[in-house]
């Protein structure tokens, strides 16, 4: 992978998509998508059924306090602290 793609815009400057991981840890997160919108980044987990426990999504938004995630899922709207969830049908 080049250098170029391993870099997103953010703000005024880039940043490394490493520096997205987590430093020394083995294990592998699964975000559905993860986007940039007006210089931020954002997670977005989908979710088709009842069930929406991500327990990926949580250890990021957890170690990464400064993201906001959207879920996109069978759930009415709702605002959190660290997400919003959106319902299916609103999409």
């Amino acid at each position: 992978m080049e250098k170029a793609d391993r870099e997103l815009q953010i703000g005024d400057g880039r940043k490394n998509l490493e520096d997205l991981c987590f430093s020394g840890c083995v294990v592998r997160l699964e975000i559905d998508f993860l986007i940039q919108r007006e210089g931020k980044l954002l997670p977005i987990e989908v979710k088709a059924e009842g069930n929406v426990r991500s327990n990926s999504l949580s250890m990021l938004l957890q170690s990464r306090k400064e993201l906001h995630a959207e879920r996109y899922s069978m759930l009415p709207y709702k605002e959190q602290e660290s997400m919003t969830n959106v319902p299916l049908y609103a999409v």
